[in-house]
């Protein structure tokens, strides 16, 4: 079994030409969120501790009143599995469209 990296990384190498646009449009997406969260108000700290974040992590937010951009930030990369798995589930969708309008054509089969 393959681990989401790993995951990952094969489909750059097979499909960079689809995954990469996914991947930052969704990436904005994601960001775009986190920051209108962060501007919203919405205090990370509860967050942080409820999906369990060592302690000294939290503590570090905590203290250093962090820009909304720095709360952002962090979600985007705490999010850094969820991200992927969507970039990946965005890519296969969007392979399986382009094929289904003629736009891509299937791989030679493997042998």
């Amino acid at each position: 079994n393959l681990t989401l990296f790993q995951r990952f990384k094969m489909m750059v190498k097979d499909y960079g030409h689809v995954l990469i646009p996914v991947h930052v449009a969704t990436s904005l997406v994601w960001f775009g969120t986190f920051y209108y969260m962060a501007i919203s108000g919405v205090d990370p700290v509860p967050l942080l501790e409820k999906i369990g974040l060592p302690h000294s992590w939290v503590e570090t937010m905590k203290k250093s009143g962090a820009s909304d951009l720095m709360v952002a930030y962090a979600f985007y990369k705490i999010a850094t599995p969820a991200r992927y798995t969507v970039t990946l589930g965005g890519t296969t969708f969007t392979i399986r469209y382009l094929r289904k309008k003629g736009v891509m054509h299937k791989p030679p089969p493997s042998k």
